[in-house]
Formats: C-alpha cells, sequence, structure tokens
C-alpha cells in the first residue's frame, strides 16, 4: 500500500507539474507545501526524498528556477519563502556520523524501503530553504543571483531607499554567511555613498554644481563589485555632457585621485514637456530623453540620421521611439521618417495643460545588467580565439591547386612534392605545407597562417590585456603591503606578482614583434630575410589578416570578418597598387 501510493502520488505531481506549461513560482509552491505534508506523514524524510525527486531534478533544468526563489525570498507581502526567511536560521550542513547517536536512546532505525547509503539524517534536519539550495548543491548560485537581483533593485530606486534591502541583507547573511554577500554589503554601501556625495556637491557654494540649469546626481558604484553592465552606446546632447564632466571635475577634487566613468545610458531623467495644448511630466530613460531632446532642435528626423547622431542601432531607436509615439508626442509621417505632434494628438486619458507624471514603463524595459547567459559569453570570449587558432587548419592538406602558367613566384616543396604559392612554406612538425606560414606556435600547437593569423592576434592583445589587468591590481597589493611582507602567504602573493611581471613581459614582447611585422606586411619568414614585397601600406596590411571588419574584430573575436582572398594568389606592392588604381 506504501508503494502504492507513493508511486500515484509521483506520477501526479509529474502529470500536474513537470511540463513547460506549469510556472516555476507554482512549481516550487507546491514543491515546499509536499516538504510541510510529507514531514507530517513520514518524519524520517524518505517519503519525501521519493516523491519529490523528480521535481527537484526538473527544477533543476528550469533557467528561472534561482531566480524565482531569490525573488520569493526577498519580495514584499506575504510569501511562505519570506516566512523561513524570516526565522534566520543558518543553512544545514551534512551531519556529522557522530552526531547521529547523540540522542542513542531515541534512535530508529529507518524504514526498510529507505536508501541504505544514505541515513536520511539531512532530509530530516533541513528547513525548507535548505533544501532548496540542495537542488543547485551550491550556495554561490543563489548569492550571485541576489547580488544581479539587489543591483536591479538599486538601480531603479529614485530615492536610494535601502533600508528594505539591508534587512533582506542581514536575513541572507544569517543563512548564508558573512562572506558570501561581501559584495552585497559594498553595493548598498555604494548607494548611500553616492546619496551623501550628491547632497553634499549640490549643497557646498564652492562647486559650480549649485549653479547649474537643472540638477544631476549620480550613483558612484564600485565597478568590481557590482555585476557587469550591457554594453551600449549613446551620445547624450551637449548640455548632459557639460553637466557630467563638471561633476566629474568636482568629484575628482573631492577624492584626489580617483574618477568617474560614466555609462551614460544607465539611469532615469525627470522632464517637463511643454505642448501647445498640454505639458507632461515625465519620468524616462535617457535613451527616452535623448530622442525627445534632439526633436526640440528639429521637428523632423529619420531612423537612419537619428541612430547615427545618437550611436545606436536603428532597432533599438525604433523600439524607443514607440514609447513617445504612445504618449502622442511623435507620429510617422511616412516609413522611418518621425515627426513631433504639438497639439491634437494627446493620448487618452490625460488632461489639457494638466501635469500628468508618468513613469516610463515600456514593455521592453529590460535590465541594465548582462545576465547569467551573456556574462559566461564574455567569459569564453577570452579564450575564443585561442580555440579557433587551435582548430582552424591553414595548411593546404587535401587541397588541389591550379599552379598559374607561368606559375609567378611559386616554388616546389621537395618534402610534399608539390608546387605551392607564394609565401606558403613547409612545417616539419605539422607535416605539411601552410598558406602564408607565419611560425609553428609552440602554445596552440600548430601552425600560424593565412586562415587563424587573425586569432593569433586578437589571442595575444586580450593575453597582454588580462596580464596588464592582474599586474596593475596585484602590484597595487604588494606594494601597500610590502613593509608586512615576512608570513608564508605574503611570499605567495609576491611569488603570483613576479608571475604576473614575466606574463606581461612576455605578452608585451611578442604582441609588439607580431604588431610590428602586420605593420609592414610581413610574416617572420619574410621579417627574417627583409622582404617586403607584400607591404600594401598599413590599412590594407590589417585587412590581410583581420579582415574587412578589421576595427571590430579586436573587441569580437567571434565577429564574421571576410578575408579580401583566399590566400594563394599574392600580388607585390607594385601589382596591387596597379591593380587598386585601375578600380579607382
Amino acid at each position: 500500500m506504501r508503494l502504492y501510493l507513493t508511486t500515484k502520488l509521483q506520477n501526479s505531481l509529474e502529470v500536474r507539474l513537470l511540463h513547460p506549461g506549469a510556472n516555476t513560482v507554482d512549481i516550487l509552491i507546491t514543491y515546499v507545501a509536499a516538504i510541510r505534508a510529507l514531514r507530517l506523514l513520514d518524519p524520517s524524510g524518505v517519503l519525501l526524498d521519493t516523491v519529490t525527486t523528480p521535481i527537484r531534478q526538473y527544477l533543476r533544468q528550469r533557467e528561472d528556477t534561482v531566480r524565482c526563489v531569490v525573488t520569493n525570498l526577498t519580495e514584499e507581502g506575504p510569501s511562505e519563502l519570506a516566512e523561513e526567511l524570516a526565522k534566520g536560521n543558518a543553512l544545514d550542513e551534512a551531519v556529522d556520523s557522530d552526531d547521529d547517536m547523540e540522542d542513542w536512546t531515541n534512535w530508529q532505525p529507518p524504514p526498510v524501503d529507505a536508501d541504505p547509503t544514505d541515513s536520511g539524517q539531512s532530509k530530516r534536519s533541513s528547513d525548507i530553504i535548505s533544501m532548496l539550495v540542495s537542488v543547485y548543491g551550491s550556495k554561490e548560485l543563489f548569492v550571485n543571483e541576489y547580488r544581479i537581483l539587489l543591483a536591479d533593485r538599486l538601480l531603479s530606486q529614485f530615492n536610494c531607499n535601502t533600508d528594505k534591502e539591508i534587512r533582506y541583507l542581514e536575513l541572507l547573511k544569517r543563512r548564508f554567511g558573512d562572506s558570501q554577500l561581501h559584495y552585497c554589503e559594498v553595493m548598498l554601501k555604494d548607494v548611500q555613498d553616492s546619496k551623501r556625495m550628491n547632497s553634499h556637491l549640490h549643497s557646498c557654494p564652492d562647486v559650480t554644481m549649485c549653479s547649474k540649469d537643472f540638477p544631476c546626481t549620480a550613483i558612484i558604484l564600485s565597478a568590481q563589485f557590482w555585476p557587469p553592465f550591457k554594453e551600449e552606446n549613446l551620445e547624450v546632447p551637449p548640455i548632459v555632457k557639460e553637466h557630467l564632466d563638471d561633476y566629474t571635475k568636482a568629484f575628482e577634487a573631492l577624492k584626489g585621485n580617483r574618477t568617474l566613468s560614466w555609462k551614460p545610458h544607465l539611469g532615469y531623467v525627470n522632464l517637463d514637456i511643454e505642448l501647445k495644448d498640454r505639458t507632461l511630466n515625465l519620468t524616462v530613460s535617457p535613451i527616452h530623453a535623448t530622442i525627445i531632446w534632439h526633436f526640440q532642435e528639429k521637428p523632423q528626423w529619420t531612423i537612419e540620421d537619428l541612430s547615427q547622431v545618437m550611436q545606436i542601432s536603428g532597432t533599438l531607436l525604433r523600439r524607443k521611439i514607440s514609447f513617445w509615439q504612445s504618449q502622442g508626442i511623435l507620429r510617422e509621417q511616412s516609413p522611418d521618417v518621425f515627426v513631433l505632434m504639438e497639439e491634437g494628438a494627446a493620448r487618452a486619458g490625460s488632461t489639457g495643460r494638466s501635469a500628468d507624471h508618468v513613469a516610463c514603463e515600456d514593455e521592453e524595459m529590460e535590465s541594465a545588467l548582462a545576465s547569467a547567459h551573456e556574462q559566461r559569453e564574455g567569459e569564453l570570449q577570452v579564450f575564443w580565439s585561442y580555440i579557433v587558432a587551435v582548430l582552424v587548419d591553414p595548411s593546404i592538406r587535401g587541397r588541389m591547386l591550379e599552379v598559374p602558367n607561368p606559375p609567378d613566384r611559386w616554388h616546389l616543396c621537395a618534402v610534399c612534392e608539390s608546387f605551392v604559392p607564394p609565401r606558403s612554406w613547409h612545417c616539419e612538425d605539422c607535416g605539411t605545407c601552410v598558406l602564408k606560414r607565419d611560425h609553428h606556435c609552440l602554445f596552440t600547437a600548430c601552425c600560424i597562417g593565412h586562415h587563424n593569423h587573425r586569432y593569433f592576434l586578437v589571442f595575444l592583445t586580450h593575453l597582454f590585456i588580462a596580464t596588464s589587468y592582474a599586474t596593475y591590481f596585484n602590484g597595487s597589493f604588494v606594494w601597500r603591503s610590502w613593509e608586512s611582507f615576512s608570513c608564508s602567504i605574503n611570499q605567495f602573493y609576491l611569488t603570483l606578482y613576479a608571475i604576473n611581471i614575466a606574463g606581461i613581459v612576455f605578452a608585451g614582447a611578442l604582441l609588439g614583434y607580431h604588431l610590428m611585422m602586420m605593420y609592414k606586411g610581413q610574416v617572420t619568414y619574410e621579417s627574417a630575410n627583409n622582404v617586403r614585397i607584400y607591404d600594401y601600406g598599413w590599412k590594407q596590411n590589417l585587412k590581410e589578416i583581420l579582415g574587412e571588419r578589421w576595427y571590430l574584430t579586436w573587441i569580437f573575436p567571434t565577429l564574421e570578418s571576410k578575408l579580401p582572398h583566399n590566400g594563394i594568389v599574392w600580388h607585390t606592392r607594385e601589382q596591387w597598387m596597379a591593380e587598386a588604381q585601375k578600380h579607382r
């Protein structure tokens, strides 16, 4: 009977919950209710483990499980998880076997259907939050998700009210520990410090911020402690840029050697829009404010012209303009042409000349932070160039090359017993000829040639930037602690710093050497023999290696950038200039 009821309940939960149509929040609510009910029926935890195992496995597969758990833990209003958090118990860890026999007089053997490898003690003692965390087996996932959620909340608060968030943070620290949530403490401190900084700069008579046309406030973030932001460009109006520069100068005067790096696409702007038949008071994003500011200067804009002025994509611009269309301020006169409506197009529900205070809540108000998936993609960019440089085959193995007649600058490879194109040479390690062979790289264990030269150079660039970054911060720590370097751990830090120095010197020298050869249009063999017949000028030399979109491939190694030729036909400088002159 016990087995029948267990199987029936398990199948019922799978049919009703474990499918894509079920909401993750509903699954969590059912899981919490099942934990409480099954504990009453079977305090040993065996029934709970048997019935809820499919739910735990399914929750682990859902991408939004962690965010739903963290949101329910810290949301306002009645919530079972919030009530559990308020109890303030620490997360239950695995119980030591010696502690199992503390109360040996009340010991009871586990049921006959229990797993013999698990005593079930941890399930009997764990609370609901501990069991939710155990779905993933890692506290770091929940702490990182709370960090992102906290950043979203702090950046969306106009008045920097952090009292509620401090309360939640203190409760979470009792669960997860102080060290896990140190970054969140710094984030809250940044918001409080920013509030004091804004108050000081606008109240001090010696600072030029007091005499500005409109107040400019800022949330000053410690970049190392906040989650990464989405990279977006925005060219703000000159008057706003002037205010930002003045704020930076006032901050530098107050803080000494610290400065500010602005994220102009983040934040909020409070606008008073005076039209002929109405006045609106709106709180919008900087992109929305920049759009309407340009229509103040010029009543008609095309998507293409406005996107070039603001330096954002046309797709994003059209989505943002739709908000002003919904407010009855802009109208699409013809395809991709928008005009300003001074009167006669007020939004339904708004009254003439009254202050209609509206917060910008358009459907595409997205998080300013990079998602976990985007963060993983950003981390993989560091390794992408190296991986592609290893996997791309630059050789002519298995290819039938048509030898021109006469074979201008083609030469015979004695090992392969075939004619090979100019700038192609045989590699003894690879056992084949390589198109535009530069060298055989020990790090990638393959030859660097025509098809993977770009990835090798970008890899060196990223390696040099990474070692420079590590050397700067490790060096600042070492020099601050130089007089107290006595214990073994500090000597270990000094060893790491020495490794950083060696890495930056090696990467910098190697990158400088290859950049010089790229500037001259040479490969290693040609540089050693002072051959410069393929030097087409610095810009064309860059395109020969990085492709047509050479100015972007340094930053985005995965970007498609077509090379201008196939690596087989190579013109000399004189031939290339004559051909280029012919096509002008």
